[in-house]
């Protein structure tokens, strides 16, 4: 499977192998926004209950705002954020987890104290939910 950046590197890629060998058999060429469900598809396995981006900033919302973390507050309605700040904690939970990381090595590596909570914050309640996220489906394919 050859993973490629746009349609034009694709095209590019076939040419290139059927001008190498003259004939293709069992090569797939895909987007990388593809590639996880491609994978998922050939193993077999369902996708499960995907964490869709209106819960992922529900939930980290929510996190946050039980951290502690600044710019996150707790009121009658639920949580409040800014947008950015959402954003923030959400990009900080996926580039642990993609990186096989955990809140704990954030916090010792000299990051955030709450930040470091929120995380721990957010990935309980994904597991308590039982949604699956990007890290968790390349762990399910890896570990198949």
């Amino acid at each position: 499977m050859l993973v490629s950046p746009s349609a034009a590197a694709r095209r590019q890629a076939l040419r290139a192998l059927v001008q190498r060998d003259g004939v293709v058999i069992g090569v797939t060429i895909t987007a990388r926004g593809h590639l996880l469900s491609r994978l998922e598809t050939q193993l077999g396995l369902g996708t499960g209950e995907l964490l869709t981006p209106e819960l992922e900033r529900l939930i980290a919302r929510e996190a946050g705002a039980a951290a502690g973390v600044p710019l996150f507050e707790m009121g009658a309605d639920g949580a409040y954020a800014p947008p950015g700040a959402v954003r923030a904690i959400m990009k900080l939970v996926r580039d642990l987890r993609l990186n096989g990381l955990t809140a704990d090595d954030y916090e010792e590596a000299g990051g955030d104290r709450r930040a470091a909570e929120a995380c721990r914050r957010f990935e309980a309640r994904r597991q308590q939910l039982g949604m699956l996220d990007e890290a968790a489906r390349y762990d399910r394919v890896i570990s198949h």
